[in-house]
């Protein structure tokens, strides 16, 4: 049992000491953000007028 302690807390120090790197709130934003563009300036217009407008109205 002891060693099993001895495990967890040499882990647990072992990612403590250790620092992760992320990307920031900011970053994500700005990439979401350039992908939201790509994606209307991919679409075509009346692809997007349908999806704005309702589909049903398209179908029927």
């Amino acid at each position: 049992m002891k060693t099993i302690q001895k495990l967890l807390k040499r882990k647990r120090r072992d990612l403590e000491s250790k620092s992760f790197t992320a990307f920031s709130l900011p970053e994500l934003l700005v990439v979401l953000v350039i992908i939201g563009i790509l994606v209307l300036i991919a679409l075509p217009n009346p692809l997007v007028f349908m999806i704005r407008s309702g589909y049903e109205e398209w179908v029927s």
